[in-house]
């Protein structure tokens, strides 16, 4: 039977405390009291027992002890995550937080929502924002109006119109798209505490509704518009895409 020499142990508990140090940061108290060096000292002191008796040990419950430290090993090597994850903030006790960790918490729930509509629902529209030309003469422009709706953009933003709008476009050539992109703007500014200046204290989501000559990579099309010597008209032909919820007609 063989055992492991003090100096042997020694470094088997320093491994362990270097692994905990990679994996719990957080963890800097280290002297002889502490319960996490008794618990690396404790895990020590079972592999060597492990080892010592390794050949008195029943093949069943050495199988067992196998799958035990394969999952130990695991735990022990670096974790690879994709590139591009999401991080939220962590909290505890005394902690001590910030305009930014308030503002990486809104992020992460805002892109955890926008991967929900991207890949559950997809872009297009969900339901109204029917278009209707309301310009009768080409030399009155192009003039729409769209009824209340909402859609999904392809980055996963919501489109929302809460209202009926009729809205002028400029519009370059004698065809093209209506389409929504999402916006947002700082308002209204108050004054910050402790300070001279002002700052925004709200965040307004909005769209802009826009005329395209081609399909929109970043936005959604809800009706494609041509003109001709007698005006502008609304192509009947041409039907927006729609969610995995839409349901046609709209």
């Amino acid at each position: 039977m063989t055992h492991l020499t003090e100096g042997q142990l020694q470094a088997l508990a320093s491994r362990l405390a270097t692994s905990i140090e990679v994996h719990a940061p957080g963890w800097t108290d280290q002297p002889e009291h502490d319960p996490g060096v008794s618990l690396v000292q404790a895990l020590a002191f079972l592999a060597e027992e492990l080892a010592s008796h390794g050949k008195q040990i029943p093949k069943r419950s050495r199988a067992a002890i196998e799958r035990a430290i394969g999952a130990l090993s695991t735990l022990l090597r670096p974790q690879h995550t994709s590139a591009g994850h999401l991080t939220r903030v962590r909290y505890f006790a005394g902690q001590l937080l910030s305009a930014q960790d308030f503002q990486v918490e809104q992020d992460y729930v805002r892109a955890k929502h926008r991967l929900h509509n991207r890949w559950l629902l997809g872009a297009g529209v969900v339901s109204g924002l029917a278009v209707t030309v309301e310009a009768v003469s080409s030399d009155s422009g192009l003039v729409v109006s769209v009824e209340p709706g909402v859609a999904i953009a392809p980055d996963g933003e919501e489109l929302v119109v809460p209202d009926a709008l009729i809205c002028a476009l400029s519009a370059p050539c004698s065809s093209g798209f209506v389409t929504l992109r999402y916006v947002e703007r700082a308002v209204p500014p108050d004054l910050a505490i402790g300070t001279t200046e002002s700052e925004a204290s709200r965040i307004e989501e909005s769209v802009a509704l826009e005329f395209e000559k081609e399909l929109p990579n970043d936005g959604v099309a809800i009706a494609r518009v041509t003109c001709d010597a007698t005006g502008w008209h609304l192509d009947t032909d041409f039907q927006p895409a729609g969610t995995r919820t839409t349901t046609w007609p709209r």
